[in-house]
């Protein structure tokens, strides 16, 4: 090499050396090295970041914010123990950060560590109610762990706050399809076999009291099933008219909900109550046809008076329990499901 080349050389590397110190402060402040981290976080720079707060740290090694920010930037870097570790301290120090929670809830996430992850998202949310990212953040978790409907809930609170975040609309799509399959899935467990409920001995005659006698086409049986002394619950048959229509329609009407034609089924059903007001089991599946159909309003009118007729009625509880969480009674929901859960023991 020339001398004049090795001349070229050191005065490039002498001018970097200026540049590079012109672009530095004379003198870096807490202030200015969490700002210039933050900037690194957010651009993707984390091992530039984590220079920064590691300079920050050995001075003040409380900053809850230098603590927060390497831990996001550890975690990035495929360190989330490290992460953890840094994030957990900073959220004793500062409690009331969504930030550090939603940092520590992703490191969680990268160790598979998933109930650990919706605890802090939880508390992200709690937090920062309005913000978007917490919200589908914990969304996010809450569909990973298959817990669709409420998945579902976040997911539209997330496009309510930012209706552009078209990845939240695209799993709310998702959700909504697995809440439906596992509805379905219910329906055809509760309508295999459509003519027999397992209910404590409730006589017809005595749930007739006070309902006006039906056509005299089709009269079931009112003769009250033997109950054992030892009040253990009875497998009595549920009441199914020997009139060919109503039979007909009804069956007809809960095979259509198992092929999942909810409004085929509703009309066949809606023929068998009119054939039969006091068609208790028909009431119930039309009540959660509409509930599958989300008129709240419709399924509750249909699963109240099968309830009337037959108090006693454990299916018609669940399905009139879903009705009421569509219709927003989270306090009339849980009670009905407790009755049910009672009824089965």
């Amino acid at each position: 090499m020339t001398f004049k080349a090795i001349f070229l050389m050191l005065l490039a590397i002498a001018n970097g050396a200026n540049l590079h110190a012109q672009s530095q402060p004379a003198t870096d402040t807490t202030e200015s090295l969490l700002k210039r981290a933050s900037s690194f976080v957010q651009s993707g720079d984390y091992r530039y970041a984590a220079g920064d707060l590691n300079r920050v740290l050995r001075s003040e090694p409380n900053n809850a914010k230098a603590l927060g920010l390497r831990g996001i930037a550890m975690t990035k870097l495929g360190e989330p123990q490290r992460g953890i570790e840094d994030l957990s301290v900073a959220i004793k120090l500062n409690p009331n950060d969504p930030a550090n929670y939603l940092g520590r809830a992703e490191a969680y996430e990268k160790m598979e560590r998933m109930e650990d992850a919706l605890a802090d998202r939880d508390a992200a949310v709690k937090f920062a109610p309005q913000s978007p990212e917490a919200m589908w953040a914990r969304a996010s978790t809450r569909f990973a762990l298959k817990d669709y409907e409420k998945a579902a809930a976040d997911l539209k609170e997330t496009l309510r706050l930012k209706p552009d975040q078209e990845e939240a609309r695209a799993m709310l799509e998702k959700a909504e399809a697995e809440v439906a399959r596992a509805e379905m899935a219910r329906v055809r467990a509760s309508l295999a076999n459509p003519v027999k409920q397992v209910v404590k001995e409730v006589p017809v005659t005595a749930v007739r009291e006070n309902t006006p006698e039906p056509a005299p086409v089709a009269v079931a049986s009112t003769t009250p099933v033997k109950v054992l002394p030892t009040f253990k619950k009875t497998e009595v048959a549920a009441e199914a008219a020997s009139n060919s229509t109503l039979s007909d329609h009804e069956q007809r009407g809960r095979d259509l909900l198992k092929q999942g034609k909810v409004e085929e089924a509703i009309t066949e059903l809606s023929l068998a109550i009119e054939a039969h007001p006091t068609a208790y089991t028909a009431l119930n599946a039309r009540g959660f046809a509409h509930y599958l159909a989300k008129n709240a309003k419709k399924s509750l009118a249909d699963l109240d008076e099968a309830l009337r007729l037959n108090p006693q009625y454990t299916n018609a509880y669940q399905n009139r329990s879903a009705a009421r969480r569509l219709a927003g009674d989270k306090e009339g929901s849980a009670a009905d499901l407790a009755k049910a859960r009672e009824l089965q023991k």
